[in-house]
């Protein structure tokens, strides 16, 4: 039992870790901050990272940020797969 214990806490870090860091990744990637920006002004929310109409965010005729097509919505996987397409 303690061994599980100790197993579960291990794990509990590492996922929080991980998600801190595609957290930071999600924030870094300009495709997926206008997602995060347009969920949080829909929800009435402050727009994390900064304000809607920065410049750098700017969405073009053809849907795309900084030459990679905006997500339609944030996973994991999507902020893994946006960022190398970013890359």
């Amino acid at each position: 039992s303690r061994l599980k214990t100790l197993h579960t806490t291990i794990e509990r870090r590492y996922r929080t870790n991980l998600n801190a860091r595609i957290q930071s990744l999600r924030q870094a990637v300009p495709t997926l901050r206008v997602v995060d920006r347009a969920a949080a002004i829909k929800a009435g929310e402050p727009s994390p990272g900064g304000d809607a109409s920065d410049p750098q965010d700017h969405i073009d005729a053809r849907g795309f940020v900084d030459g990679v097509k905006v997500a339609r919505k944030c996973s994991k996987a999507n902020v893994l797969g946006k960022a190398i397409e970013y890359i």
